[in-house]
């Protein structure tokens, strides 16, 4: 495994294009890590409840599931090699922690009806096509 982060990272120094493929490859394989199981169930209900026997619509929600991860780890990445920190340093810090477990319980309350968000004008006009259809 030392040897693979050595070579990536003299492939990355040297800008060899050839360390991307590489990069998204070790990605797949993270993708298939026993971590990853207990949410298969979940997101195969909720893409399969949402899309109704549809399958253009099923594959439509896992088109957006997976380009919106892809996003968020992408701009993640982007933050991490402009502060020059990995994540790991990050997430040794405290305060990181904090912030990201207040997130969460927000994120718990208001799935729980305690409070709600204001949903922007061009969200409630979406949401009202939406439900049109």
């Amino acid at each position: 495994m030392e040897w693979l982060q050595q070579q990536l990272e003299a492939m990355l120094a040297s800008g060899s294009l050839a360390a991307y493929p590489l990069v998204f490859l070790v990605g797949l394989v993270a993708s298939f890590l026993p971590c990853t199981y207990p949410v298969l169930p979940m997101t195969v209900g909720f893409i399969g409840n949402q899309a109704a026997g549809k399958r253009s619509k099923a594959f439509i929600l896992s088109l957006a599931l997976v380009i919106g991860m892809a996003v968020v780890y992408a701009v993640t990445g982007i933050i991490l090699v402009l502060t020059k920190k990995t994540f790991g340093a990050v997430w040794a810090n405290g305060w990181a922690v904090f912030v990201i477990g207040w997130f969460f319980l927000l994120m718990a309350l208001y799935l729980f009806d305690i409070f709600t968000f204001p949903t922007p004008r061009f969200l409630q006009r979406l949401q009202g096509k939406a439900a049109g259809r």
